[in-house]
C-alpha cells in the first residue's frame, strides 16, 4: 500500500479518536484511577510506578506533540499497563530459579531479532511469544489471551505499516522481554512507543533494580506455563544495565551482536520515527532524532564500561552481523560450543527450514542525512564502539 494511503487511513482513525474525547489531558492520577476502578484493586507493585507514570505523562504533554490518535492510544496503553501492574501486585511473589538462560543483547538493528528467532527454534527453548509480552498478567496461557495478542498485532499493522515492515511481528514468534519492563514505568523502553524525549532522559538517570526484579518475577510466573527447558531471551536495552542483568540472572549466557553502528543507529532512528508517526505528526523533528541517537550512544558507553569492569561479564560471547547473515547456523553452533550446550539435529533442521523462507524487507533510505544527521559527526560519537568492537565490524 502506498504511503499516502497509509496517511489517509491514519487521518481517518485520528478523526474517530478525536470524536471519542481523546483530547483530554493525560493526568496520571486520573489514569491510575481508571485502572484501579477497572481492576477493583488499589496497590501497585512499587511506589516508584507512580513517579514514572507522572514523568511519562508530563513529558508527553510537554514535548510529545501528540495527535488526537496519539493521545487516545497513550491513554489506552497506559491504563492497560497500570491494570496489569495492579494485578501483578495482587498475587504472591513467585519463587524459583531462571536457570541458565541464553540472553541476546546488542544495538538495536544489529541482528538481535534474527539470532533470537534462530535460538528459539531449539525444541528445548523457552521463549516469550509476542502475545505473552503484551499481557504481564495473568501468567497462565489461554486461547483468549492468544486471540487478543493476534488482534493487537493486527491493529498495529493497520496503524503502523511502515514500522511493521521494518520489524515484522507475529503473535507466536519470540519477542523481547523488555516489553514487560513497560509495566514498571521505569524503563527507557517506553520511548520506543511514546515520543517522550524528556521521559527518556529521566529514565536513564533512574536505578532499575526494581524494574529488573519485576522482570524476573514475571519470567518466573510464566515459565511453568510455557513449553521448553531453557529460557531464550533478548532485549537490546539490556546494554544499559549489563551489570544488573547478570545480577538478576546470575546463570545467564550473554550473546552480544555487532553491526557497523552507522547502519544500526540510522536504521533504529527510522524504526523509532515510523513508530512515533502513529502518535505525532512530526516524528523526525530534531529533538526526537537526537534522543534516539543519544540512547544508542548511552548503550555503547554503559555496555563498554560494564564489560570492562564486571568480572561476571568476561564470558560474554560476541557475534558479528555478517556471520548472522552469511553463516547463521555456524554462528549458532559456535554459541552452543562456547557455552557447552548440546547440539540438536532437529534444531538445525528447523533453522534450515526457517532460513529457506523469503525474509524480504523493503529497501530503506537510512542514510544519516535523512534524519538530519551529519555523518562525520555521528561517526565521531560512535567511535568508542568502532574502536572496541572493530574485529566484529566488517567494512565499518
Amino acid at each position: 500500500m502506498r504511503t499516502y494511503e497509509h496517511a489517509l487511513r491514519r487521518r481517518w482513525i485520528t478523526q474517530v479518536a478525536g470524536w471519542v474525547g481523546s483530547r483530554a489531558p493525560l493526568d496520571p492520577d486520573r489514569l491510575l484511577g481508571l485502572a484501579r476502578r477497572a481492576q477493583g484493586l488499589e496497590v501497585l507493585t512499587h511506589a516508584s510506578v507512580h513517579t514514572g507514570l507522572r514523568e511519562l505523562c508530563d513529558s508527553l504533554e510537554r514535548d510529545g506533540d501528540l495527535t488526537a490518535l496519539g493521545r487516545f492510544m497513550a491513554r489506552e496503553y497506559i491504563v492497560r499497563l497500570l491494570g496489569a501492574n495492579l494485578r501483578c501486585a495482587s498475587e504472591p511473589e513467585p519463587t524459583g530459579s531462571l536457570g541458565a538462560p541464553l540472553v541476546v543483547v546488542g544495538l538495536h538493528r544489529s541482528g538481535t531479532t534474527r539470532l533470537h528467532h534462530l535460538l528459539g527454534l531449539d525444541p528445548r527453548a523457552r521463549f516469550l511469544p509476542a502475545w505473552r509480552t503484551m499481557r504481564a498478567h495473568p501468567p497462565a496461557t489461554s486461547p483468549a489471551l492468544i486471540r487478543q495478542g493476534k488482534l493487537d498485532i493486527l491493529s498495529w499493522r493497520v496503524l503502523a505499516p511502515e514500522a511493521d515492515a521494518r520489524h515484522r511481528h507475529s503473535a507466536v514468534d519470540p519477542e523481547e522481554e523488555g516489553v514487560l519492563l513497560a509495566n514498571t514505568f521505569h524503563t527507557a523502553q517506553l520511548y520506543e512507543t511514546f515520543p517522550a524525549p524528556a521521559y527518556l532522559r529521566w529514565a536513564h538517570t533512574q536505578p532499575l533494580t526494581r524494574s529488573y526484579a519485576f522482570l524476573r518475577e514475571r519470567l518466573l510466573a510464566f515459565q511453568e506455563h510455557l513449553p521448553g527447558e531453557r529460557w531464550v531471551l533478548k532485549y537490546p536495552g539490556h546494554l544499559l544495565s549489563l551489570d544488573l542483568l547478570i545480577e538478576t540472572m546470575p546463570g545467564a549466557h550473554i550473546i552480544h551482536t555487532h553491526r557497523d553502528p552507522m547502519h544500526a543507529v540510522c536504521s533504529y532512528a527510522g524504526l523509532i520515527a515510523d513508530t512515533h508517526a502513529v502518535m505525532t505528526d512530526d516524528p523526525l523533528r530534531p529533538e526526537l532524532v537526537e534522543s534516539t541517537v543519544w540512547r544508542c550512544e548511552q548503550s555503547i558507553i554503559r555496555s563498554i564500561e560494564a564489560r570492562r569492569d564486571h568480572p561476571a561479564l568476561a564470558s560474554v560471547h560476541d557475534v558479528s552481523f555478517e556471520d548472522l547473515v552469511q553463516r547463521p547456523i555456524e554462528a549458532v553452533r559456535t554459541i552452543y560450543d562456547r557455552f557447552g550446550l548440546e547440539w540438536d539435529t532437529e534444531h538445525e533442521e528447523r533453522m534450515t527450514k526457517f532460513l529457506s523462507r523469503p525474509h524480504l524487507r523493503p529497501a530503506r533510505d537510512d542514510r544519516p542525512a535523512r534524519y538530519g544527521l551529519d555523518a562525520p559527526t555521528l561517526r565521531r560519537r560512535l567511535a568508542p564502539y568502532l574502536d572496541r568492537y572493530a574485529p566484529f565490524l566488517a567494512g565499518a
